[in-house]
């Protein structure tokens, strides 16, 4: 009885110290973009909702999500707290929020923000690295509740003018390892760049001793993926939505690509990433 005593209590010590956590990325389409057609917000915002409860994340990274939309989800999901602002100078228009399951995790708020992509990038709403629009990413501090460890996530969307990614690959490194707490990090957003596109491959060299992981690519090392699907069902073998992890910081339970549709409908132009992930 005495060892079976101890063997449960080792066990139990492990489990609680390699806690997984469930991660999506979304980009799920600004809620005025398509006004007047039939991929418009109010058409479709059953359906991504559906898909998000689904797949029941953890941690959730939003893409191009505007108040209206904001709205509707914090209304839907309300097993979550969310975190971010728009990318606009008073917060409003697109946004990055990160979405998480309050039981599961809390926010260290004085080490979370919004960086904008500029010289300037504490003041809401500059520009000037040559973007039509603003853009940004939002990061946040977490403290899992079960086992007291941090770690971030960052979560973007990046410029899709190849000619400028570089510059914005780097800006966004910085960001990350220039970071007032050193924990793990958990890196999503729709990257507008493909897996063998020069923009992946700089972000990749900049985290060579972070050992960055596509996580997707952890799981199907060779399969063909297309993540932006145009409403269409558009299969071009591209992937240009990610979740990245640090490959000594965690592992890689599971991942995953929705393709949901219903009747030629799509809940958003993109498909989302799950993952399945276990902080070491």
């Amino acid at each position: 009885m005495k060892y079976l005593t101890t063997f449960l209590f080792l066990f139990f010590s492990l489990a609680v110290k390699s806690q997984q956590f469930s991660v999506m990325t979304y980009n799920i389409r600004c809620g005025h973009c398509d006004d007047n057609n039939s991929n418009n917000w109010k058409s479709r915002k059953e359906m991504l909702l559906s898909v998000i409860k689904n797949h029941n994340p953890d941690i959730l990274g939003l893409q191009e999500i505007i108040p209206l939309q904001l709205t509707y989800l914090k209304t839907n999901l309300p097993d979550y707290n969310y975190f971010g602002t728009g990318r606009n100078a008073d917060g409003t228009d697109e946004g990055c929020y990160i979405f998480y399951k309050r039981n599961v995790l809390t926010i260290d708020s004085i080490h979370s923000g919004t960086k904008w992509y500029s010289s300037t990038p504490d003041v809401p709403g500059s520009n000037d690295m040559g973007d039509l629009y603003n853009r940004i990413v939002t990061f946040a501090r977490f403290k899992a509740i079960k086992t007291n460890k941090y770690f971030y996530h960052f979560n973007t969307h990046l410029t899709y003018l190849d000619s400028i990614q570089i510059r914005y690959i780097d800006f966004l490194s910085g960001i990350i390892k220039n970071r007032n707490m050193q924990d793990p990090f958990i890196l999503t957003g729709d990257f507008n760049a493909d897996e063998l596109s020069p923009a992946i491959k700089e972000l990749k060299k900049n985290f060579t001793s972070e050992k960055l992981v596509d996580t997707y690519r952890k799981i199907d090392p060779t399969g063909v993926i297309s993540t932006f699907n145009f409403f269409t069902g558009k299969t071009d073998g591209k992937k240009i939505d990610y979740i990245f992890i640090e490959a000594d910081k965690f592992n890689t339970v599971h991942a995953g690509c929705d393709s949901t549709e219903l009747n030629g409908k799509y809940p958003s132009d993109h498909n989302s990433i799950n993952a399945v992930i276990q902080l070491k």
